[in-house]
């Protein structure tokens, strides 16, 4: 850790990041910490053409680690689901790396599926949503649905109305999904 903290200081910017440092970062991926540090960081990361592919191992080595429910792991999982890719590739990599994520432990899934769907329902929607949901229940059906009944309920016994938005998302989900 020390190291990974003296060479992101020693490297202040996205021009100074090296192909090895990369790397390094996904040789030391199994350490929540650096998975902390890392997600917020790969974005930038994967978009720089200079550095891309060595970002893109680093996703998939991040989503290969993600073997425990802690709440460290929680946070890193949300900010995992704000990543936004733009390119054709970069999604496909992307829902590679959430498919690895869903995998790797059984906790996992559900709170992908629970903060997917906040995020579809809230106003910064990401638009890979129903995509990210297809890919979650071709992980595990069972799970996924359950995961997603689960949370339809809860939504529907708060006090504010959200039938109708659920509605909607329900017909787009099923939709998705055929």
């Amino acid at each position: 850790m020390d190291i990974v903290h003296e060479q992101l200081n020693r490297r202040q910017g996205q021009d100074n990041i090296t192909r090895n440092f990369l790397k390094f970062l996904s040789s030391v991926c199994g350490i929540v910490d650096v998975r902390q540090i890392v997600i917020s960081k790969l974005e930038m990361w994967i978009m720089n053409p200079k550095i891309s592919r060595q970002g893109q191992d680093l996703l998939l080595s991040l989503a290969a680690n993600c073997t425990s429910h802690t709440a460290t792991d929680v946070d890193i999982l949300a900010n995992f689901l704000k990543l936004r890719f733009k390119n054709k590739p970069n999604i496909n990599l992307y829902l590679a790396a959430l498919r690895d994520i869903c995998l790797a432990h059984k906790d996992n899934l559900p709170l992908l599926v629970k903060q997917t769907i906040f995020n579809e329902l809230s106003g910064a929607r990401n638009p890979n949503n129903m995509v990210m949901l297809q890919t979650m229940f071709n992980c595990d059906q069972q799970l996924a649905a359950t995961s997603l009944a689960a949370v339809f309920l809860d939504l529907l016994m708060q006090r504010e109305c959200y039938l109708r938005a659920l509605r909607v998302l329900l017909r787009e989900i099923v939709r998705v999904l055929r």
